[in-house]
């Protein structure tokens, strides 16, 4: 009867462990390949800390603010020319209320409440009075800019005040960035003030 021709068991498996051999050197090699990159990279990253200056943040945030300026009539009964200029340093819609009340010589405000009819007021064409009781300029105001007069002109009318006080107008102004934005895009100012600024013009 034919034999086949034997192959010790030992033989047979020699391809096998020739083939985990090699699989097992590849794996070392890549292992090798990415440890070796891993060390670049983290010298390279090192290098660049020590070696490269600290980056400083340049953005400065634009300041908003405003004053009043105004005129006294000679002897000071009269206020006029009253208008807001822009001291910031980027555009601004402003506004303002106006506060009446009768002072004496010490400062002290008188309990009567001043009213309408105890003084005349011309304001600019360019102010608008809204329901909270204040004017809003019509147009945004550049920097180091001004507005036009908000007071053209104010006085006591004349039997008017308590005895020894004089009537005293407080102007209380407030800017509001505006640079930036547009008729479709006033949400800050609307949300801040409740006034949409583009409808007053």
């Amino acid at each position: 009867m034919y034999q086949g021709k034997h192959i010790p068991r030992d033989s047979r498996r020699a391809p096998r462990k020739n083939r985990r051999f090699r699989w097992n050197r590849q794996f070392v090699l890549l292992v090798s390949i990415l440890a070796l990159l891993v060390g670049i990279v983290g010298s390279s990253l090192a290098y660049l800390i020590t070696q490269t200056g600290s980056v400083e943040n340049t953005f400065q945030p634009s300041k908003v603010t405003c004053e009043i300026q105004e005129d006294f009539s000679q002897g000071g009964s009269e206020k006029k020319n009253v208008q807001v200029k822009n001291t910031g340093d980027t555009d601004a819609y402003i506004r303002a209320a106006l506060v009446f009340t009768w002072v004496d010589s010490q400062g002290n405000i008188a309990p009567n409440p001043v009213g309408s009819g105890d003084y005349t007021l011309e304001t600019g064409s360019d102010w608008t009075l809204k329901s909270d009781g204040f004017y809003y300029y019509n147009q945004s105001v550049a920097p180091g800019g001004r507005t036009t007069n908000l007071i053209v002109s104010c006085a006591p009318v004349s039997g008017k005040a308590p005895t020894g006080y004089t009537l005293c107008v407080d102007v209380i102004a407030d800017a509001i960035q505006s640079k930036g934005l547009s008729s479709s895009n006033t949400k800050p100012v609307v949300e801040a003030w409740g006034v949409d600024p583009t409808t007053l013009q």
